[in-house]
């Protein structure tokens, strides 16, 4: 067997999460022939600094939770395991994910690449290993599980561990009910804003609650919302539904004391009860019995009826009625429910969680499905707020994706386009999508609106000004920007010519005759014109502060320039003149601008007829 490979197991989160992935790497190293194949390293900065992620960390005197955590490798090993297996890092541009895109279907196509050193390592994580390779048995798993006992804990915690199983031999045959709650449900952790991202990895209580009721026998319920479960278990009041403090002697227990005696003793369950959360995807592992998930016992009506008859009963921290809300939520449109419920929903939400950006996009979508008038006044207030739009483009690329992306066509609807806030907000989802057409219409409709709004006109300049910049045209108009530093920008430093293309006149001409060749390039016109206006006047304004700052910056004379009398043609041309033909009529002021715009468009006809057969630019009109 070639002994210069390696499994390594490498995870940085909290200790079940570890466990798994070490758990997992032993037992295929003991597949390939010698569990000393397996290594690990251990890395546990993250938890000596972080609040919510302290190895001490218990909520608070009113809400007291376990908090996922972890420890150094010493305080949880035994000297002699950390001595067989752990290594301090490893090469990982040498090494193979197996987890990762599943380079593998099946364990022997693995241990044929492990056999032939394809890499120098590979790097197990937390994905379910019967899921990864589809070619292992039923008697695998029992080797998964007898596999547990080859890691050896610290004496501190073999002791927890050995309270854990008397404890659970002594109770005898008994379902577990995990309540996973933590960073899903609580305000120390932004999972909680991320649409669905994890929130059937949490249990709501209204459900554990009437899962225990609907058990026969002892069922001992089991999570990290210590303070919630006592409440449910009080509120049940069945003398077979248990509590698993009550079996701790030491009510004092550390988070990952806590967390070794919760695994051990629900492992030993005849029948396990929760989500896929890596504490009872562990235990399960552990213990090899049957496993069911909590949202597959109730049907989404049964969910919702019970929601509705227990929510009120259930007198919890307001995080947790936040959570049970959201699920009202998502059943009520599941079941088609009154929307005006859904409203109701997601304002009670907010009440209880108004730092979650969350129930304000779903509390959006409703009211766009019932009063418009009412969904732009309450968008009026939310695009304020800064995490708004940060929550509702949250995206992970190797997790969930885009969260809110199956909300979007909520926004988008062409109804929404007579209403400004409505329509920046479609104009911003349009622009994340990088569809620009619908990104332009809607910001036109909100600058229509509102024209006076200065987050809407900006928005409108900025999507007019990165199409232009992508397509290189409007005498690059990315000149918006300066230099920085206090240098002038190079573009009017090149030649007479480009200072002559610079000019105000050059470029309305030039965005004219660009636009005039669609529809849809009438149809966006104005805004255009309008945008270079607005930045034409930015970057001379831009441009005389450096100057009175630094007048060494002034530009030279046009005369100086070697290309100045060939570039005096340049005002000449029709582009140019047909801009500053644009310019004196804008510069008419009260009733006779009318007179004006129509001495405008003779004076175009008129450049037509002068510059036809000698220009090529003169399609304009």
């Amino acid at each position: 067997m070639n002994t210069s490979t390696f499994l390594i197991s490498e995870r940085t989160d909290g200790l079940g999460s570890r466990l798994i992935s070490l758990l997992t790497t032993l037992f295929l190293a003991k597949k390939l022939g010698d569990i000393h194949l397996a290594k690990f390293v251990w890395e546990e900065g993250q938890f000596l600094k972080q609040r919510e992620q302290n190895v001490n960390w218990q909520g608070s005197n009113e809400q007291k939770i376990i908090g996922a955590s972890c420890d150094k490798k010493e305080k949880i090993f035994s000297k002699r395991f950390i001595e067989k297996f752990y290594i301090k890092d490893y090469d990982r541009g040498s090494s193979l994910n197996l987890c990762l895109g599943r380079p593998f279907r099946t364990f022997k196509q693995f241990q044929a690449a492990f056999e032939n050193q394809l890499k120098e390592s590979f790097v197990y994580g937390l994905s379910d290993v019967f899921g990864v390779f589809s070619d292992l048995t039923q008697q695998d798993r029992a080797i998964l599980s007898e596999t547990f006992k080859e890691i050896e804990f610290c004496d501190s915690l073999s002791i927890i561990i050995g309270e854990a199983e008397n404890q659970a031999k002594n109770l005898g045959n008994f379902s577990a009910l995990h309540v996973r709650s933590g960073d899903t449900i609580y305000d120390y952790s932004n999972f909680r804003k991320w649409n669905m991202v994890s929130v059937k990895h949490a249990t709501y209580a209204e459900l554990a609650l009437n899962i225990a009721k609907n058990l026969k026998g002892k069922v001992v319920l089991v999570g990290d919302d210590v303070t919630s479960l006592r409440k449910i278990v009080e509120i049940a009041n069945q003398d077979n539904i248990l509590f698993i403090e009550n079996f701790k002697s030491n009510r004092n227990y550390s988070n990952i004391e806590n967390f070794l005696f919760d695994i051990i003793f629900m492992s030993r369950a005849k029948r396990l009860y929760g989500t896929h959360s890596a504490v009872v995807r562990l235990a399960h592992y552990i213990g090899n019995q049957e496993f069911i998930n909590n949202y597959s016992v109730f049907s989404p009506i049964e969910q919702y009826e019970f929601l509705q008859r227990d929510y009120s009963s259930l007198n919890l921290s307001k995080s947790q009625k936040a959570f049970s809300l959201f699920h009202k939520m998502i059943l009520c449109e599941e079941v088609g429910g009154d929307t005006k419920c859904l409203i109701s929903y997601a304002k009670e939400a907010i009440g209880l969680d108004s730092a979650n950006p969350k129930f304000k996009i779903y509390l959006l979508k409703y009211l766009i499905l019932q009063d418009l008038n009412l969904a732009n006044s309450q968008a009026k207030e939310y695009l304020q707020e800064k995490d708004f739009f940060d929550t509702l483009f949250v995206k992970s690329e190797n997790w969930f994706g885009i969260a809110y992306a199956p909300l979007f066509p909520n926004f988008t609807k062409q109804i929404v386009s007579e209403y400004a806030n409505l329509s920046y907000i479609a104009s911003k989802i349009c622009e994340f999508q990088k569809n620009f057409e619908q990104t332009l219409k809607f910001a036109i409709k909100s600058y229509e609106k509102e024209p006076q709004n200065e987050m809407f006109k900006e928005h409108l300049f900025n999507v007019l000004l990165q199409k232009e910049k992508e397509k290189s045209s409007l005498n690059k108009l990315a000149l918006k920007k300066s230099s920085k530093n206090n240098q002038v920008p190079s573009i009017y430093l090149i030649t007479a010519k480009h200072r002559i293309h610079n000019h105000l006149a050059y470029k309305l001409g030039s965005a004219m005759i660009l636009n005039s060749k669609s529809l849809w390039g009438y149809i966006r016109m104005p805004y255009v014109l309008s945008f270079i206006k607005e930045t034409h006047r930015k970057e001379i304004a831009d441009y005389e502060a450096r100057v009175a700052k630094n007048p060494s910056l002034k530009l030279p004379p046009l005369e100086s320039y070697t290309d100045y009398k060939q570039a005096l043609k340049e005002k000449e041309c029709f582009t140019y003149k047909l801009g500053k033909a644009l310019i004196t009529a804008n510069s008419v002021r009260g009733g006779g601008r009318i007179f004006a715009y129509l001495q405008f468009f003779q004076e175009v006809r008129k450049l037509k007829k002068e510059f036809r057969g000698k220009h090529k630019d003169c399609k304009f009109l």
